[in-house]
């Protein structure tokens, strides 16, 4: 039987491999933590209908409270601003009379139930008043009423119904403040050119109030009676569909 051979010495010079240090191996960089951004609260409205002086519409005005609840948390999205929370509740009543088409106020939007028997598809108003509901704005250090009126248009052409045709704008007589559909394709056309979230950032503003003109300074550090100006030197595009139209290098252009 053969014996077993010890193992031949090793040279002071050569240590055993068991007695090496370990090479240290790089700690590997953990993988930073990406916090998922928070969700914003789903807004829900309690709507009533009131359609007592217009029994007739009845089913028109349900309808309506339909849209309203799907639009509602939209356009509170949209209006949102820091420590705001929208009404809860609000009501749509249907007048017997009444010298304009409808208004909103406080929690209150009223419908002229003669001019809604004539024109039954205009869904686009109720969205105008919507938004004045969920605006809510304080007093403010000057009359921005027009803007008002301009950011309630604004949610009706530019993000309800961005597809209806808009009549021109009239460069000669329009101004920054006639409010309603002219503001409106003068606050879309800052959102395209200068700031996507103008109207949310303005609306922010207008909610602490207090507010003038000075406001487009303050988020574009351009006067508002500048930026008219660009608006009309670029042909005062009156629809989404105009702006884009608008903003597009035609054919023919030279390229630098």
């Amino acid at each position: 039987m053969a014996q077993p051979q010890a193992p031949a010495p090793q040279s002071p010079s050569e240590p055993s491999p068991a007695s090496q240090p370990a090479t240290p191996k790089p700690p590997v960089p953990a993988k930073p933590t990406v916090k998922p951004a928070p969700k914003a609260p789903v807004v829900k409205v309690a709507i009533t209908v009131n359609a007592d002086e217009a029994p007739d519409l009845t089913l028109w005005a349900n309808n309506m409270k339909r849209l309203c609840e799907k639009w509602y948390p939209k356009i509170a999205d949209l209006l949102k601003s820091e420590g705001f929370t929208p009404p809860e509740t609000f009501e749509i009543v249907l007048r017997k009379e009444m010298a304009i088409p409808a208004r909103a106020w406080g929690t209150t939007i009223e419908v002229n139930a003669v001019d809604t028997r004539k024109n039954h598809g205009d869904l686009g108003m109720m969205i105008h008043e919507l938004t004045h509901i969920i605006q809510a704005y304080p007093m403010q250090k000057a009359d921005l009423g027009w803007l008002v009126e301009g950011i309630a248009d604004y949610v009706r052409f530019w993000i309800y119904e961005p597809k209806t045709k808009q009549a021109k704008i009239d460069i000669t007589k329009a101004t920054h403040k006639d409010g309603y559909r002219v503001t409106a394709a003068f606050l879309g056309w800052i959102a395209l050119k200068y700031d996507k979230e103008i109207v949310t950032k303005l609306n922010a503003k207008l909610r602490k109030g207090r507010c003038d003109e000075t406001i487009f300074k303050d988020l574009l550090d351009k006067s508002v009676e500048d930026l008219w100006k660009e608006f009309v030197e670029a042909g005062a595009p009156e629809s989404p569909e105009a702006q884009s139209a608008a903003a597009k290098p035609t054919k023919n252009a030279k390229k630098d």
